[in-house]
């Protein structure tokens, strides 16, 4: 068990944080900011995610807000005398506080080395044309029936449970438009009843 009193300012931890309503959790890491003389209350700083996206991965950077930290047992890592959470190895400084997790870098994206707002990344679209041929009317599309095997790629889904930040993104992201797909299924059948 790891002992407030061991804890540096500066120093890196993982901590177990409670999400939502649903008391699902979640690993973060934080960085201590103060410990409490009186061995009560840790102060830090937690990486979080930001709207920015560098090679397709989400961008990270320590609050500039400080929170308490006040159970010792929601430390599932301590770093011991690691200042620069580089040096931990899953993590590369894109930015002045702003950092990727390795595993979600796409060094082969057509992004470059640019860091983006994860609103200004679109598609590539050609502003100064006024060629509408290659646009499709919404009109002209029909929504197909789901494959004969989606009962089972819907479990399989269902069952992934991610583990990093930029995973939980990706299957909300996919949730919501398989959400929108379905609704407008919905509507296609009804419309084609009356």
């Amino acid at each position: 068990m790891i002992e407030q009193h061991e804890l540096k300012v500066g120093e890196l931890l993982k901590v177990l944080l409670v999400v939502g309503d649903d008391d699902d959790t979640d690993e973060c890491f934080a960085k201590v900011v103060a410990n409490d003389s009186t061995g009560s209350i840790i102060y830090v700083t937690y990486l979080s995610q930001t709207s920015k996206v560098y090679r397709e991965a989400c961008v990270y950077s320590f609050d500039t807000s400080v929170s308490v930290l006040q159970d010792t047992n929601s430390i599932t890592e301590y770093y011991e005398g690691v200042i620069d959470i580089t040096d931990i190895g899953v993590v590369s400084r894109v930015g002045s506080n702003q950092f990727v997790y390795d595993e979600e870098v796409n060094n082969d994206s057509d992004l470059g080395s640019d860091i983006y707002d994860d609103d200004d990344v679109e598609e590539d679209t050609d502003d100064d044309t006024d060629d509408d041929d290659s646009l499709i009317d919404d009109s002209d599309l029909t929504m197909g029936e789901p494959p004969s095997d989606a009962a089972e790629i819907d479990a399989d889904w269902s069952k992934w449970k991610p583990t990093t930040t930029g995973a939980k993104h990706f299957k909300d992201t996919i949730e919501r438009i398989e959400y929108l797909a379905r609704l407008e299924l919905d509507n296609q059948k009804l419309m084609s009843r009356t």
